[in-house]
């Protein structure tokens, strides 16, 4: 039997178990770039993601993994020609915590370290090209679709705490707890 490739298409629930990556190139790669030591053998317990294959691509939607070298949210496509698109969120605190975990105590080397409460630090990456080659670069899009989506969170909050402790944007003829006014 001949499988035309190209015309290959199907939605897949994936869920891998117990996995474990040895010397996949990007996250080698990615050792290099991060400077984490311990990506040539990855574990992870559970990976799950709805896959979809078509025009010899296999598109990932968003997913997070969570691994025995680092945590990351990850998307993106790999063609049956191994040349990948991915986009990685990582957070920047994480990565610096492994790196020290072993090494020397960060409150000896930075002195009293105080969480100002801001949030966290992601650092964005797309990684494109051959998989045995990748190149990785900061990714502007996915800090933009980030910044756009906590403004528009940010916005529904405004209206909600304004509609709630204000009565503003209320439909006229209602009070704040949606009942008709007298």
């Amino acid at each position: 039997l001949d499988i035309d490739w190209g015309s290959l298409t199907t939605q897949a629930r994936i869920r891998i178990e117990d996995g474990v990556l040895v010397d996949y190139e990007p996250m080698i790669a990615l050792s290099r770039f991060l400077r984490v030591d311990d990506l040539g053998r990855v574990t992870f317990s559970t990976l799950e993601n709805q896959i979809a294959i078509r025009n010899r691509m296999i598109y990932i939607p968003e997913m997070e993994i969570r691994s025995s070298a680092l945590n990351l949210q990850l998307s993106g496509e790999h063609s049956f020609g191994n040349d990948i698109d991915y986009r990685m969120q990582i957070l920047l605190s994480e990565l610096l915590a492994r790196k020290n975990r072993e090494r020397r105590n960060p409150q000896e080397q930075y002195g009293d370290i105080i969480d100002d409460g801001l949030g966290r630090t992601t650092l964005f990456l797309r990684v494109t090209g051959p998989l045995n080659d990748p190149v990785f670069r900061y990714d502007h899009q996915g800090v933009r679709e980030k910044i756009r989506d906590d403004l528009r969170q940010e916005g529904q909050n405004l209206l909600e705490v304004l509609r709630r402790e204000f009565g503003i944007f209320q439909r006229p003829g209602r009070d704040t707890t949606g009942e008709p006014a007298d």
